[in-house]
């Protein structure tokens, strides 16, 4: 006799990623963003999201139903950048972290989701909390 097991992922709380949502998040995306450890730029995801978010939508909707993120996409570089227009000693320099620009779009996405969450949650409890959405929002994602 066989048994047959299947696991079947609680579909209540299932982030939906569209090929539309990663679109958006891809256009959004600063064309001058610095190029992070995946090697990928945010002008070619920009200038290409019509072609790529298609391509891309099925990562995003693994990592948000399997709640793993790729390893390269939680890395990034630390490179030196001025402080002041003179630069002649190393405390001239701070640290900046160039993360992944896939990275960026997909907490842009995660973000707008948990936005729309809280505020959809409030409105049922006859809350009005979309001012602590808004500031959920820029408090947990500030360079997005």
């Amino acid at each position: 006799m066989m048994l047959s097991l299947s696991v079947v992922p609680v579909q209540s709380d299932r982030t939906d990623v569209s090929v539309e949502q990663v679109r958006n998040a891809f256009k959004k995306l600063n064309q001058r963003s610095a190029t992070g450890p995946d090697n990928l730029s945010a002008l070619i995801l920009k200038t290409f999201a019509e072609e790529l978010a298609p391509v891309w939508q099925p990562m995003f909707q693994c990592s948000t139903d399997t709640h793993v993120t790729p390893e390269m996409w939680k890395t990034s570089d630390v490179v030196p950048l001025p402080k002041k227009t003179c630069l002649k000693e190393p405390v001239d320099y701070r640290p900046g972290a160039v993360t992944s620009v896939l990275m960026k779009a997909l907490e842009r996405l995660l973000v707008q989701h948990l936005t729309q969450s809280v505020d959809e949650k409030s409105q049922h409890r006859g809350c009005h909390c979309s001012v602590n959405a808004s500031n959920f929002e820029t408090s947990t994602s500030p360079n997005l």
